[in-house]
């Protein structure tokens, strides 16, 4: 254990502030002191791109691994799904938390308007202040952070309640698509054919499966923080858009899914935390070992594996989640082009003392399968 207030990285946002804080409230249980740096990275303050276009997820970590080989902080916090495969030399994973739930799940205008009208109470935090009201130096309990976010006001405006039924009035947002005769009820469009479905989604993974399960949808981009998104969703013409489910249980938001998307496969590592370290900062990998879970490292590193083998990168349309049964790991992985052309699935299982290298032959398996010409398309051959 140190003796030292260690310095924790994180970006901004409410959810990354809330994860950051959940990191720093486990350290204080075990007697470490901690405070927050803020620090702004590339993918929070370009928002007009999709993701894939800026090279993947790294956008989110690069200002915080620069920070952390700098010296200038002692640990970073991410979503681990964001963080590459392939770590910075010099830095090392030094520890994972307890996975959270690793679905994907769906949010409807409808839910979104409800949201930005203040129809339920209990949002944590809101989108436009960007923790400027939490942004305090000594790290507090997470009680205190949930009430001062709780008294934080709603920002994301007064968005008039629309007609169940929209008008097809060729605006970018509706893409000129007349649903006039049909009726938006919160499921129909899901079961509907007629209709013209727009979903909104930056993932390529995302995008694949669902036009997979719905070809004849359309998607639309959309990025920033979970609030931002859901602010863009209730101001738009879309049906809905696609959340990590951790997220917005994480912000007390869960009473706003609307389907939870048990058909999709998540993200390597999705619903876990990393705490990145300096790799020879063997002082700070133990004083944070009281945040690590060894079974949600284990089916995280098989995930990561996968994605990593694949050499796809964090952006691509890869899914894989491994989970303990018994003393045996169950690994299940597709791969999807985004349009939603040829879908390779599989599932994979082993003994648990012998899953070490279980995603890096899940990824194999994958590639005899087809996946290498899926991987050689999206990255132009290179």
């Amino acid at each position: 254990m140190t003796n030292k207030t260690l310095r924790i990285g994180t970006r901004d946002s409410i959810l990354a502030t809330w994860q950051a804080r959940f990191i720093a409230d486990h350290l204080k249980r075990s007697g470490c002191e901690t405070e927050l740096h803020f620090i702004k990275t590339e993918g929070d303050r370009v928002l007009d791109t999709p993701l894939p276009l800026m090279g993947g997820k790294g956008v989110f970590t690069k200002a915080l691994d620069d920070a952390l080989l700098s010296g200038d902080i002692d640990l970073a916090v991410h979503s681990l799904k964001d963080i590459p495969t392939r770590l910075p030399v010099g830095l090392a994973i030094g520890a994972v938390s307890q996975r959270d739930d690793t679905a994907d799940v769906l949010v409807t205008r409808k839910r979104a308007i409800e949201l930005s009208s203040g129809k339920f109470a209990g949002m944590v935090g809101s989108p436009e202040d960007s923790c400027a009201e939490i942004r305090m130096e000594k790290s507090k309990s997470l009680d205190d952070v949930k009430d001062g976010l709780g008294d934080v006001k709603d920002r994301l405006g007064d968005v008039k309640e629309r007609q169940d039924t929209t008008t097809g009035s060729g605006d970018a947002s509706s893409g000129g698509r007349d649903n006039s005769k049909v009726n938006h009820d919160e499921a129909a469009f899901l079961s509907n054919p007629d209709y013209q479905t727009v979903i909104a989604s930056s993932s390529y993974r995302r995008i694949g499966q669902w036009l997979a399960r719905y070809p004849h949808h359309r998607i639309t981009d959309i990025r920033g923080n979970v609030q931002t998104r859901l602010r863009k969703l209730a101001e738009s013409n879309w049906d809905g858009a696609i959340f990590a489910a951790a997220g917005l249980k994480r912000l007390g938001l869960e009473r706003y899914i609307s389907f939870v998307l048990d058909w999709m496969l998540p993200a390597p590592a999705q619903g876990a935390l990393g705490v990145m370290v300096r790799e020879d900062d063997s002082e700070t990998r133990n004083t944070i070992q009281s945040v690590h879970d060894s079974d949600t490292a284990l089916c995280t590193s098989i995930e990561r594996d996968v994605l990593h083998t694949l050499k796809g990168g964090c952006s691509a349309p890869v899914g894989a989640l491994a989970v303990v049964e018994n003393n045996m790991i169950r690994l299940h992985v597709n791969t999807v082009y985004p349009d939603g052309r040829d879908m390779i699935r599989f599932e994979m299982h082993e003994k648990r003392e012998l899953a070490a290298n279980l995603g890096k032959r899940a990824a194999e398996e994958a590639l005899r399968r087809g996946a290498d010409k899926l991987i050689r398309d999206l990255t132009n051959g290179e």
